[in-house]
This record gives structure tokens, C-alpha cells and sequence, in this order.
């Protein structure tokens, strides 16, 4: 199932696609990966590609996968496991197995820096800066 959408002004829209049925013949797959050493306290960012190849090598792409990993509170850098990175992969190759390429790649959301807020001035003070 396929919809063209063109999306009017405004925040949020809401669409109904429809009734589907489960074709069958398909595959999933399924990946896991593990973060090495993420530093505790930032939150990271973690991509998923799957192409599948062609017969005559070209890459076509299957799907991105991409997930927010929230920071973990471990007291140095840990290990962090992302699984249940699931693609669909309709049909069945006609000529052989599937050949695919996965990559994956992760990086930092939090650059561990800080804004501090200055204290809204009083009237007084907002005043007192104004230029005469």
C-alpha cells in the first residue's frame, strides 16, 4: 500500500491508511549492535541502513532504522546494547539468496555543554539599563 500526502499548513495530521492484509513471502530482519564505551550522562544517536544487492553488485537501499539511546548513569564508560533493529524485506529474491549490506552508526546527541541563565532582571534593573 502507497499514498502521495500533501501535508497543509499546521503542527500535527492524522492519516488512516487503510486496511491491510499480511502478504505472504516476505522476510525481517533483525540486527543488534553494541555501543562501545559510551560516555555516561550524554544521550547518543544511533543509525541503522539496509541495502540489498543487486546481481550486478549496485546497492539498493532497504531501509533506515533510527534510534535516540538515552543516557545511562554508570559511573565511567559502558557498553550499550541496541537490539530489536527490525527492516522488512518484501518478496523473495528471484534469483538466488538476498544479498545485503547493514551498516550502523553512532553518535553523540549531548556535547556535555551548559547555558547558564541569567535571573530575569526586575523593572528596576531592565530600566536602569536603557540607554537615554
Amino acid at each position: 500500500m502507497e499514498w502521495a500526502l500533501t501535508l497543509p499548513q499546521g503542527d500535527l495530521h492524522s492519516v488512516h491508511l487503510g486496511d491491510l492484509a499480511a502478504e505472504e513471502g516476505g522476510q525481517v530482519l533483525e540486527c543488534s549492535l553494541c555501543m562501545k564505551q559510551l560516555e555516561p550522562d550524554r544521550r547518543a544517536a544511533a543509525a541503522v541502513w539496509a541495502d540489498q544487492l543487486g546481481p550486478d553488485g549496485a546497492r539498493q537501499p532497504c531501509g533506515l532504522r533510527v534510534y535516540a539511546i538515552p543516557a545511562h548513569h554508570q559511573p565511567g564508560p559502558a557498553d550499550v546494547i541496541l537490539t530489536g533493529v527490525r527492516f522488512i524485506l518484501p518478496g523473495r529474491p528471484q534469483d538466488g539468496p538476498r544479498r545485503l549490506v547493514v551498516r550502523a552508526d553512532v553518535h553523540y546527541v549531548d556535547r556535555q555543554q551548559t547555558c547558564l541563565l541569567a535571573p530575569r532582571p526586575s523593572q528596576e534593573e531592565a530600566q536602569a539599563d536603557r540607554p537615554l
